[in-house]
């Protein structure tokens, strides 16, 4: 009897470390996120972010992250570029890695004081114009997703 009740006790305890692991972002924003237009355009095409993980976050890999983009009329979701990690902009439609700051390492797992730079080129014709509010949610592929809610300055 007493053996069973240490069991069920040790298996309460999991469910819960896995809840509160999952339930909470291990991501966090670090810095400004930016709106970024060509020399041409009066509306901003691309949105570039820095983000690291939260204190004591465990690690993430950015291979298996999902970026969707809503404003008031539409949602986006957004697919890796080909070479995730590269300094040049992403596709339109596309995302990737272009900075990787704090790492000792040009892999795409988040990890430690690593800070990741990371540019969502908007899909082709679509821009975010000035006063709009946008949420763009980056949700790994375990854990709680992180929303950037923001209005175009």
């Amino acid at each position: 009897m007493l053996g069973a009740g240490f069991f069920t006790t040790q298996k309460s305890q999991e469910v819960v470390y896995t809840g509160v692991s999952q339930a909470s972002s291990r991501l966090e924003i670090i810095g400004d996120v930016y709106g970024i237009k060509n020399a041409t355009a009066s509306d901003s095409d691309r949105i570039r972010f820095t983000v690291g993980l939260t204190a004591g976050g465990s690690s993430i890999d950015f291979s298996g992250i999902a970026l969707t983009l809503s404003d008031a009329s539409s949602v986006y979701s957004f697919i890796p570029e080909g070479t995730l990690y590269d300094t040049a902009y992403p596709d339109a439609g596309k995302w990737r890695i272009i900075d990787i700051q704090n790492g000792e390492t040009t892999d795409t797992i988040l990890e430690g004081r690593e800070q990741f730079t990371v540019a969502v080129f908007l899909k082709g014709g679509t821009h975010l114009t000035a006063s709009e509010k946008f949420n763009l949610e980056i949700k790994p592929s375990l854990g709680a997703a992180l929303g950037i809610k923001r209005p175009v300055l």
